[in-house]
């Protein structure tokens, strides 16, 4: 119930400040090392770590 509740806090934040996508500013974010399938455009991410 509560994943249920966060992801449409999410949403209404989505809707009235917009995203940004977080792969520009992960770690992760060089040559192979991530191969999720939402990158490089993923607005949630459980393994991102800022730089």
């Amino acid at each position: 119930m509560l994943k249920f509740i966060r992801d449409i806090l999410f949403k209404i934040k989505d809707a009235f400040v917009g995203h940004k996508f977080l792969c520009d500013s992960c770690m992760y974010d060089y040559g192979n090392a991530c191969v999720r399938p939402e990158r490089p455009n993923a607005i949630r991410c459980p393994d991102y770590k800022k730089r």
